[in-house]
């Protein structure tokens, strides 16, 4: 009965109780990431849209998503740079091409073949405008969400 009351008990005991409670809060494993570039259709707009995007599921399980209301010189590309964890998706808007022509308000379109059927979280950064948003997606045919960006 000694042994239970010695300092060695105690001692394995609490070594027993952080094993535990650091599996039970260890991160998860959430797989490989795969990143995928995506060029988009940039075409110049003249309504007066809020700075937002929009995702619409398709039929064929892609998601295409639009960017309004953004500048960008004549002549540029812009690329979605797209890397997908497990069901996190973090979407980043990067130019292509620059030019040095007149900016434009435009909007881009990006078709995201990648994607499967499901639930996804999206983080979206556009390095072009500076803005961002956070937001779930349900990829089932036919979904359409539109999301305001932050600065």
């Amino acid at each position: 009965m000694d042994f239970f009351t010695s300092t060695e008990f105690c001692i394995i005991l609490l070594f027993v109780a952080f094993t535990i409670v650091g599996m039970i809060f260890s991160p998860k494993t959430k797989g490989r990431a795969s990143t995928n570039i995506v060029p988009a259709i940039v075409v110049p707009t003249h309504e007066a849209e809020v700075a937002e995007i929009e995702m619409h599921a398709m039929a064929n399980g892609n998601v295409k998503l639009i960017h309004n209301n953004f500048m960008v010189r004549d002549g540029e590309t812009v690329n979605i740079v797209a890397t997908m964890i497990g069901d996190s998706i973090r979407l980043v808007e990067k130019k292509g091409l620059s030019a040095a022509n007149a900016e434009l308000r435009c909007k881009a379109e990006a078709v995201l073949m990648f994607v499967g059927r499901g639930k996804y979280a999206f983080r979206y950064e556009s390095e072009v405008s500076g803005q961002w948003c956070t937001f779930e997606f349900a990829n089932v045919n036919g979904n359409v969400k539109k999301i305001k960006l932050r600065y």
